[in-house]
């Protein structure tokens, strides 16, 4: 299992030397083992190791005696462990969501908070070859493009999978020869989540038809997950193309093949706030095929998605509000929550690693030369009259005028999160870095920061609109 690991993480640049890695262990045999082999990889591959652990407060004493094992693991090994709770069954309550999804964005901001104070730059979980047949599977049965039969990705905004080539067999017998002793979770036994259905109903049928269904599967999600990279570098930049000041150029999206066009129209609806699945887009395929200025579909929401003169425009349905106002410095190192805008800012102040110097563009994470940016930094929505000297570019400009000729949709414009140090533009969040204080090889502290949205931590768009 330990080549296995240690293979995951090179072949997907996992982590890379002088990171600091947030182990998540729950106190299972997945997360159990997990840690373990990457405490006996750390010194091999140049990294450092924390632990964290979240009592979810829903089974009581048992769920006490998991944070208590945790504890104990850690110490074991000579690791910091930190270990918290939070109330989620209180929280579930009146909250119209369901506990497990509710557990789960608890548990990530947690992870990211500590992650932040912690200077990690990476956080482990202990997902397997067989969570990913499961993932596949499930999607199959409810209905999934290539986007979601791609399954779980190796990494994901700083969120990394180094057991996802392991299957759970492997990972138990690891244990057993290692001499770790797991928590079991009677969770995992009941019949009534869809996923442990399929686990302990459909993939043993299955098995019957193929005994390598569960590495079938999880081959048809590397195959589609290669496949689905270059899609994603397609539809982007064909949305680039198609975008102007005021929508999408309804004869550009005409131009495209009809998956690429889908993919794009799905893409521009999520971006201004549709609920939007397959069903959405084929609606809009039809509005754009027809042309007829004046024509709409309202989309989940509370998007209206409109045909005027050779444009297709995003609104939202509601009466007009005034744009969100933002103001607040920022927690460095730690967690800035920006209710307003539905996200998040985490920071972190690490040592400068091979590629920080290259400013992303379109990218939810930008890092800076730590020591060359004037604190504190602030969190805002733009101004009139503001100014930006993007990266790379001869000088400064009208934000406007940026915001334009980067094809940022209209819409979209007040809602982007902007980050200063005094008056000086230093990032506007998830589209491009300032000029100045980027790093450089002579660089020693790098401050990363990294736009987490609330409504689906895990959300995968590069873009923010």
């Amino acid at each position: 299992m330990l080549d296995d690991v240690r293979r995951c993480i090179m072949e997907h640049g996992l982590i890379q030397p002088g990171e600091a890695v947030l182990a998540a262990v729950s106190g299972g045999a997945d997360s159990l083992a997990l840690c373990h082999a990457l405490w006996r990889l750390r010194e091999e591959l140049g990294f450092t190791l924390r632990v964290a652990h979240l009592n979810h407060m829903f089974r009581g004493a048992e769920a006490k005696a998991d944070a208590d094992h945790v504890a104990a693991f850690a110490a074991g090994l000579g690791l910091e462990a930190f270990i918290a709770q939070a109330d989620v069954p209180g929280m579930v309550r009146g909250s119209g969501q369901s506990a497990q999804a509710l557990a789960r964005q608890v548990r990530y901001a947690f992870l990211r908070r500590t992650a932040a104070q912690t200077g990690s730059s990476r956080i482990a979980t202990g997902h397997t070859a067989d969570d990913q047949a499961e993932t596949v599977l499930l999607r199959l049965l409810r209905g999934a493009g290539l986007d979601g039969l791609a399954g779980i990705r190796p990494e994901r905004a700083g969120i990394i999978r180094p057991l996802l080539h392991v299957g759970r067999k492997q990972v138990e017998e690891y244990c057993r020869a290692e001499g770790l002793a797991w928590r079991d979770d009677p969770s995992n036994q009941t019949q009534v989540y869809d996923r442990n259905r399929v686990r302990h109903r459909l993939l043993p049928v299955l098995e019957e038809f193929n005994p390598a269904v569960r590495a079938a599967l999880c081959e048809t999600a590397a195959l589609l997950q290669a496949d689905q990279a270059v899609l994603e570098q397609e539809t982007s930049h064909a949305l680039c193309q198609a975008t102007t000041a005021h929508g999408l150029d309804v004869g550009a999206l005409r131009g495209l093949p009809l998956g690429l066009r889908r993919r794009v129209l799905l893409t521009a609806a999520r971006s201004a706030g549709a609920q939007a699945g397959h069903a959405h887009v084929a609606a809009l395929v039809e509005l754009v095929d027809s042309g007829q200025t004046g024509q709409a579909r309202d989309l989940p929401g509370n998007v209206r998605a409109s045909l005027s003169y050779g444009q297709l425009e995003f609104m939202s349905s509601l009466p007009a509000e005034a744009p969100p106002l933002v103001e607040q410095e920022l927690t460095i190192p730690g967690v800035t929550r920006v209710p307003e805008l539905e996200l998040e800012v985490v920071s972190t102040v690490r040592r400068r690693l091979p590629g920080d110097e290259q400013p992303a563009t379109f990218a939810l994470t930008a890092r800076f030369d730590y020591n060359s940016v004037v604190r504190p930094l602030t969190a805002r929505t733009r101004r009139a009259g503001d100014r930006f000297w993007p990266a790379g570019a001869p000088g400064t400009k009208k934000l406007k005028d940026f915001l334009i000729d980067a094809k940022v949709p209209r819409a979209a414009r007040d809602r982007l999160l902007i980050i200063c140090a005094a008056d000086s533009l230093l990032w506007v969040g998830g589209v491009r870095q300032a000029q100045h204080a980027h790093v450089t090889p002579a660089t020693g502290l790098v401050l990363e920061l990294t736009l987490v949205y609330l409504a689906d931590e895990a959300r995968e768009e590069v873009r923010p609109w």
